[in-house]
């Protein structure tokens, strides 16, 4: 028997990484409610410039949006509402979209805390080295990044 325990990220560098890993899975505690959302992200296998968001609700995970880059002519990222998405009011996009505009600015908001859960971010197994559940990529994924001189997820 497994037992994962949560992965606090204290960064916003860290938790861009790890939200566009591949295949991120994650958690939302908000100090301020005591209230938390789990959320996980996937990328588009026909193309990397989109990644795919769900929530964890009580019936499942449930599609919120997607996160899309543009070209390297404008290195920009949003989260947009696609047709099969929630809509903009709902409070999961809402909170997403909230969170992703100060991840992606490089700002954590002082009353909330990320949490991975001891899986790859890039491919969704289970970490067992206590390197790669810091980190929250496995040795063979880490690979596949590259970081700046001294950076990791």
């Amino acid at each position: 028997m497994t037992i994962r325990l949560p992965v606090r990220i204290d960064s916003a560098a860290k938790a861009k990484a790890y939200f566009l890993g591949g295949k991120a899975t994650f958690t939302l505690y908000s100090l301020k409610t005591k209230k938390y959302l789990t959320y996980r992200i996937v990328v588009c296998k026909s193309d990397a410039r989109f990644h795919f968001v769900w929530a964890h609700t009580h019936a499942g995970y449930r599609y919120v949006g997607a996160i899309k880059e543009s070209t390297k002519f404008k290195p920009i990222s949003y989260f947009v509402p696609t047709k099969k998405s929630l809509t903009q009011n709902h409070f999961l996009f809402k909170v997403f979209k909230w969170v992703w505009g100060h991840v992606y600015n490089d700002s954590l908001p002082f009353n909330l805390l990320i949490y991975h859960d001891g899986t790859c971010c890039r491919c969704g197994r289970l970490l067992t080295d206590p390197k790669s559940i810091k980190r929250g990529i496995g040795p063979e994924c880490i690979k596949y990044f590259e970081f700046k001189k001294g950076g990791t997820i």
